[in-house]
């Protein structure tokens, strides 16, 4: 992770946990304005976390596939081909088959997917 990612999320970090302090001990106060700002906080942070970690990830999960599939590293993708959300998503295995398959045929035609 980068240090202005870093810079970023601390910064933004110190935003959630200040609105939630003023959300959790001032109950009188609650205005939607901490609210929105929460909600954007946690989603930006979820997003560059989730996002670096995956670039993470699959940077050091690329030479296992490479070892496990005997495939060569230039036939697989440089750079995840698809986002946290979608790793994540248990329903987006099961409909990625057709976007997997698809790439299959393009990069890898010489090796069976």
């Amino acid at each position: 992770m980068g240090r202005g990612d870093r810079r970023e999320i601390r910064s933004r970090t110190e935003v959630l946990i200040a609105h939630l302090l003023k959300w959790e001990f001032q109950p009188g106060h609650r205005c939607h304005g901490w609210q929105a700002s929460i909600t954007e906080q946690r989603i930006w942070i979820g997003n560059i976390i989730a996002s670096q970690v995956l670039d993470e990830a699959y940077r050091d999960a690329l030479p296992v596939a490479v070892r496990e599939t005997g495939l060569r590293k230039p036939h697989l993708p440089s750079e995840p081909p698809y986002t946290a959300k979608q790793a994540l998503d248990g329903d987006f295995a099961r409909t990625a088959r057709f976007q997997w398959t698809a790439f299959c045929e393009i990069k890898l035609a010489a090796f069976a997917c």
